[in-house]
């Protein structure tokens, strides 16, 4: 589950080509999966994501804040406890 702070626009979920991203290190958006245009904390984007090793899939979100400032964040799955975190990129 994704729940903002405050109130955030332009919130996109998407996939990572993950051969770009392993063979050249670049973070190429393949296919973007959900948008909102308005997410809340009383309207969280919840989806379930199941990172198999380090083949990925590798996952993103992005949005843009109440100043205006775009954020771009690869999720990515913890080795140690099996968390998921935010990377921003």
């Amino acid at each position: 589950m994704f729940t903002p702070r405050g109130e955030v626009r332009n919130f996109r979920y998407f996939a990572f080509d993950n051969e770009r991203l392993f063979n050249y290190n670049e973070f190429i958006i393949a296919e973007v999966l959900y948008t909102m245009p308005v997410l809340t904390h009383e309207r969280p984007f919840v989806t379930r994501i199941y990172i198999e090793g380090y083949d990925g899939p590798y996952h993103g979100i992005s949005y843009e804040d109440a100043a205006g400032i775009y954020h771009e964040y690869i999720i990515y799955e913890s080795g140690e406890d099996g968390h998921y975190y935010l990377a921003d990129f």
